[in-house]
């Protein structure tokens, strides 16, 4: 069977008109009549518009795929026009997942037409807050469905479903581009109609892919070296159903925490988002134990890493990612969306290859041990092959140079001078505690404050690195930075293994100092824009005084004043 208008306007009043795309209760982009994905198969984008006559097009298409998959389900039930129309727009909403496992249609497939009637009405509720509450708006729609549902007259013919695009193809043609699957499209008159090119490993959304082209009688591979042909290309994230809708098959996510909560439980969440990189320990001390702005920006990142949707509520789902994290994802685990997500990583930072994921995408086997592995050898963390928390944080994490946006050269100031030539560098925040430190030094001794070193970037604190232990010794260097633990080791490593060529050595220490970083190490308080370094002509004791003053602490260096400011 096919729909009517009746379907059309139903769903039409129902779902509203959306010009602009926005974000769905669940946090899914959608736009016009409720569509998440256009026919192409790419996902809706917040900043994107379409016109009604366009909406309405998706709208469709989006019902012709509900219908086919409706098919097997509605296979040897009697159903008149109204009845039908009725079911797909129950369907749209709840989707075709839900309404297999449903009482209504288990009554339907019994003859009971009378009780699958009253069934749309259980149909009312969504979970807010861990509880599943009737919502007007979908006992209203429940009842015009019903209406429709009972209604023996006003039945409209079934609408001529229109030969799209995807119906004009009957061969399809597959191939590799670098780490994509493409597929093109060819309609019967040999012109190219489509090229798809899958983004997703997933076997599951290669074959969804193919199965969009029912007129498609063959697919084949394309012999190496035949070049793709000419034409737009459309990247597909993925193509495979997915269900939008309120509740379906699968008991929905309870909330366990949202934004506003106050408590010991958000208290135990942030804890575990800082250990997984999601947000710095500074960040919740401001609003320990409050899930506040800074919490749920932390939320939404930990979903975003494990390709969840970002709703910003904290449910069961990343509780248990979380759990699993921390006790270690490793050779074996059975949990498979965290295994996708490391893997999708692991081949942007080309780890691994698509190929290699393709072989077993949710299966963490050699090879994706052996990418881990390389990973954690790389990046100076035990090689274990096992992700847990550390290893999770510093796969994920986005290295940013520098967390300051206002780095700059800085000038000479009322109370103090910059060393001439010495590439000293200031952020506005640095700036700041110099002025306030060195007006209290000049008040004190009418003398300004040379300064010969603040805030720098790796590059700078690796070239520094290289030149104190080429003239003091590794020994000396070491027993200066013996508070950072391994880190001096590290990067007295790198040092040594290169020393006899200056520009090697220093790009060795720099990719350290990077790698540790990435890790939270900082080996300095320069690289924090936590330092500066003053000429050692200046009084010691006055000096540190007005370092105390401001925050902070003086470490008498052999050839000048380092000032760790707090």
């Amino acid at each position: 069977m096919e729909i009517s208008q009746n379907c059309l306007d139903i769903i039409k009043k129902w779902e509203g008109f959306k010009r602009d795309a926005y974000l769905d209760p669940v946090g899914i982009p959608t736009i016009g009549y409720g569509t998440i994905r256009y026919p192409n198969g790419q996902h809706v984008k917040i900043g994107e518009r379409v016109s009604q006559v366009e909406a309405e097009e998706f709208l469709k298409v989006d019902l012709e795929k509900a219908v086919e998959q409706l098919q097997k389900s509605l296979l040897g039930i009697r159903l008149n026009q109204n009845q039908f129309d009725a079911i797909v727009s129950l369907c749209y909403n709840i989707g075709v997942g839900a309404f297999r496992g449903s009482t209504m249609l288990k009554r339907l497939k019994e003859g009971d037409f009378e009780a699958a009637s009253e069934a749309f009405l259980v149909w009312n509720k969504a979970t807010v807050n861990g509880v599943k509450i009737e919502l007007p708006g979908l006992t209203n729609r429940r009842k015009d469905e019903r209406k429709l549902f009972d209604a023996t007259s006003g039945q409209n013919k079934p609408l001529d479903a229109e030969e799209s695009l995807k119906n004009k193809v009957v061969h399809l043609e597959g191939f590799r581009d670098g780490d994509d699957n493409v597929i093109v499209a060819t309609a019967s008159d040999y012109t190219v109609a489509e090229i798809l090119v899958l983004k997703s490993p997933s076997k599951r959304d290669l074959i969804s892919a193919i199965e969009q082209y029912k007129n498609a009688g063959s697919f084949e591979i394309a012999i190496a070296g035949k070049k793709i042909p000419n034409g737009i290309r459309i990247e597909v994230d993925s193509v495979a159903d997915e269900s939008k809708k309120i509740d379906s098959d699968k008991e929905p996510q309870t909330v366990l925490l949202k934004y506003g909560d106050k408590n010991d439980a958000v208290k135990t969440m942030q804890d575990s988002l800082v250990k997984l990189g999601c947000i710095t320990q500074e960040q919740v001390e401001t609003g320990y134990g409050i899930f506040g702005g800074k919490t749920l920006t932390a939320v939404k990142l930990f979903q975003k890493h494990l390709r969840f949707p970002e709703t910003g509520e904290f449910s069961k789902s990343e509780q248990t990612a979380i759990d699993n994290i921390i006790g270690g994802i490793r050779k074996g685990s059975s949990s498979t969306e965290l295994v996708k997500a490391i893997q999708m990583r692991l081949v942007s930072l080309k780890y691994m290859t698509q190929a290699q994921v393709d072989t077993g995408f949710g299966i963490f086997g050699s090879q994706t041990e052996k990418a881990v592995r390389k990973f954690q050898k790389d990046q100076l963390l035990p090689e274990s092959g096992v992700i847990e928390a550390l290893a999770f944080k510093v796969l994920f994490e986005e290295f940013v140079q520098s967390t300051a946006s206002d780095i700059f050269v800085p000038k000479d100031g009322e109370h103090y001078t910059i060393k001439p030539n010495a590439d000293v560098l200031f952020t506005k925040n640095l700036e700041n505690k110099i002025k306030a430190l060195a007006k209290i030094y000049f008040q004190k001794t009418q003398k300004k404050l040379v300064v010969t070193s603040g805030y720098r970037p790796p590059a700078f604190q690796a070239a520094a690195m290289f030149n104190k232990i080429d003239s003091e010794g590794e020994k000396a260097v070491r027993n200066l930075y013996r508070r950072s633990g391994n880190a001096i080791v590290q990067i007295i490593e790198s040092y040594r293994k290169n020393k006899n060529d200056r520009h090697k050595a220093i790009e060795a220490i720099k990719e350290t100092i990077e790698k540790q970083m990435m890790r939270g190490t900082h080996i300095s308080n320069h690289l924090l824009s936590n330092a500066v370094d003053i000429r050692k002509t200046a009084n010691a004791k006055i000096l540190d005084e007005a370092t105390r003053a401001v925050g902070g602490r003086v470490v008498i260096e052999v050839d000048h004043f380092h000032l760790e400011l707090t």
